[in-house]
């Protein structure tokens, strides 16, 4: 029933020519390669995945109220690691390319927030993205870089890796990653961070302007859909709506 929801959904947005706009994507172009960590490596699974992006990427003051990560450069398997993630963001003084990758608790920022807990979809097809909504936490770029935090328990994979648009993003200082794959081994950490879309409040309609779009589009809209031609952008192709919301 879940599955059937966020199809719907989707049906809808790219039938009404919706979409999520960007506030900030940090990461492109991305490498031809990808990034199986945190959500798609078999060999081990990593627990804890950081990454920090350098203050810079951001002109000001931003309320993040999603992530959106991407699927365009790797074909391989599809599944995402199975567990319960739990993601926290925060302002924090250390560098890129300088995490702590032995004791990433030094990472953390003091106004770490948990702004996500929950599972991933089952699956994010090649060409496409899945988004997380979560509590809203505002950064300051002013008061230093942004630290993404994840925690996952009771992790799994099966199948093939799934591999996630990423980039070598320490050579021109965009951002860095952590992870306990290969802890306290700078060459593995260090490269290969995730390209990350962060979008803000405004961007996102509210559940119930949701609601009322989806009625209205269903009341008005399926009797033309034989003639209908809809058309989607990659953000939306699959779109992961946190906490259950629908």
């Amino acid at each position: 029933m879940r599955k059937k929801c966020q199809t719907l959904l989707l049906f809808v947005l790219a039938g009404a020519g919706l979409t999520l706009k960007a506030a900030v994507i940090v990461g492109l172009p991305a490498d031809p390669s990808g990034n199986c960590y945190p959500f798609g490596c078999v060999f081990p699974p990593a627990t804890v995945y950081q990454q920090v992006y350098n203050s810079n990427n951001f002109a000001g003051p931003i309320t993040i109220a999603a992530l959106t990560f991407f699927r365009t450069k790797t074909d391989t398997g599809t599944d995402l690691n199975a567990g319960t993630y739990s993601i926290s963001l925060s302002t924090t003084s250390t560098a890129v390319n300088g995490l702590d990758i032995t004791n990433f608790g030094n990472n953390v920022g003091p106004d770490n927030t948990l702004f996500f807990i929950g599972t991933l979809p089952a699956s994010v097809a090649f060409g496409s993205s899945f988004t997380l909504i979560g509590t809203p936490f505002t950064y300051n770029p002013a008061n230093g870089n942004l630290l993404i935090d994840m925690r996952i328990s009771g992790v799994a994979h099966s199948g093939l890796p799934t591999f996630f648009d990423a980039r070598n993003g320490t050579a021109d200082g965009i951002f860095s990653r952590a992870t306990d794959f290969c802890s306290g081994i700078p060459t593995c950490n260090q490269s290969y961070g995730l390209v990350t879309e962060f979008q803000t409040s405004a961007d996102i309609p509210e559940p119930g302007t949701l609601t009322l779009l989806i009625t209205g589009v269903l009341l008005i809209g399926f009797a033309a859909i034989g003639m209908a031609s809809f058309t989607s952008s990659p953000r939306i192709v699959y779109f992961c709506l946190s906490r259950n919301a629908l």
